[in-house]
Formats: structure tokens, C-alpha cells, sequence
């Protein structure tokens, strides 16, 4: 696998994670701001500081979703 690969996978999650992102978000439209919930921000901040084996169930399994996702790109090279 090269890294270009690897790279372009990478960006994907975290394309598809900001577009997800942003739909949770209230633009505000004369300015283009985005405001981002507060119960969002609560969220985030707990699971961002929360180590994997800690995390819910569903938390985990979101995260092993983009690590099969990875390693199956990894596997076919």
C-alpha cells in the first residue's frame, strides 16, 4: 500500500465526518458562521477525551467501522 492510498482514504473519513459534522451544525446565514449545538459540543468533548475501551458500545462500533474500512484497503494491496 502507498502512502498516496493510504492518504486518500485518510481523507475521506475525514471528509465524510465534516460533512456529517456540518449537517448538525445551524448555519447563520449572513454571516456563513457555523454554530455548532450545545449538546453536540458536550458530546464531542466527552468522547474526544474518553480512551477507546472506555467508550460506549456504539461509540466503538462507529470507530470499528472506519478501522474495517481501513483495513480491508490495507488487505486488498
Amino acid at each position: 500500500m502507498d502512502v498516496e492510498k493510504l492518504a486518500a482514504a485518510q481523507h475521506e473519513i475525514w471528509s465524510r465526518w465534516m460533512r456529517w459534522q456540518f449537517s448538525c451544525c445551524n448555519e447563520m446565514p449572513e454571516s456563513g458562521n457555523l454554530i455548532i449545538p450545545a449538546m453536540k459540543v458536550e458530546r464531542w468533548k466527552k468522547q474526544m477525551n474518553t480512551p477507546f475501551d472506555k467508550l460506549s458500545e456504539e461509540e466503538k462500533e462507529s470507530d470499528m467501522i472506519v478501522a474495517r474500512e481501513l483495513l480491508a484497503l490495507l488487505q486488498d494491496n
